[in-house]
């Protein structure tokens, strides 16, 4: 995605740009939304979590909550779903359970982005990888069912916390992970009303 599209105004002060969505957010998935298509789902802590990860992916820079070194030694964000798993397994083999935690939080936030925001470039990329490799859900550099490991990721956090707000938080994102996906596609329609334009280049991501 490259938010610097000349058709898109920006919104340069954080806190207005999350006010925006959280506006769009509670229209889309609000049972007090006058649209029809909305989801008449009134949880805030749903709500909440999709606002904060709209605001904070806005910024190609943020999209991981993880990083790593290039070449030349500097630190940039892990942004492959596959690397992400691949972290994620092995920080569980060596003991480090909350890079283990902060991969799979990466790689289903970003699925989850990528799903409502990019549909038809995630529709591509599964087709291509199944006919590549087959019905696995992670072969090589494949990754073919976005929503079911973007789903798994969200139940290991479910399964691995000790908070039972966070459990509840994650198991929900994890059974209703098709729902939010739906959501957030409304506010991209709202967004490409609103604003006359949504910019879909994604290669600045590698899912």
């Amino acid at each position: 995605m490259n938010c610097s599209d000349p058709d898109i105004k920006p919104i340069k002060d954080e806190d207005a740009l999350k006010a925006y969505f959280e506006g769009l957010v509670q229209r889309n998935f609000s049972i007090q939304s006058y649209d029809s298509r909305a989801l008449h789902w009134p949880d805030i802590q749903i709500s909440t979590y999709v606002t904060e990860l709209l605001a904070r992916f806005i910024n190609t820079s943020n999209l991981s909550y993880l990083t790593e070194k290039n070449q030349n030694n500097e630190e940039h964000p892990i942004t492959s779903s596959v690397h992400l798993l691949q972290e994620a397994e092995y920080s569980y083999a060596r003991g480090d359970f909350d890079r283990e935690k902060a991969a799979h939080k990466s790689h289903a936030d970003l699925i989850l982005f990528m799903a409502g925001l990019f549909p038809e470039y995630m529709a591509r990329l599964k087709l291509e990888n199944y006919a590549n490799t087959g019905n696995n859900i992670l072969t090589g550099n494949n990754l073919i069912d976005h929503m079911k490991v973007g789903k798994r990721s969200y139940a290991i956090l479910a399964d691995d916390s000790l908070a039972p707000d966070t459990t509840l938080l994650f198991g929900k994102l994890s059974n209703c992970f098709e729902d939010c996906v739906a959501g957030l596609s409304f506010v991209k329609s709202d967004i490409e009303r609103n604003q006359g334009g949504f910019n879909q280049d994604s290669h600045a991501l590698s899912v």
